[in-house]
């Protein structure tokens, strides 16, 4: 299902906690999981890589999570 316009982020948020959760967890057999583990650490590197955090942190953080 795709993310509304409105609560992408913490959608996506979410979704992105549970795969972290799950690393170690992935099938071996699967190669199509294993290449899309390896594309979502790849993208989020770039992500990390492109943007200076500080940036973008709210004036209300909550708990940095």
């Amino acid at each position: 299902m795709a993310n509304m316009n409105y609560c992408r982020f913490q959608n996506t948020l979410v979704d992105l906690r549970q795969c972290h959760d799950e690393w170690d967890e992935i099938d071996d057999d699967c190669p199509e999981e294993k290449m899309a583990r390896y594309k979502m650490l790849k993208l989020c590197q770039s992500i990390v890589d492109s943007f200076p955090a500080e940036e973008y942190k709210p004036e209300r953080a909550g708990d940095g999570n």
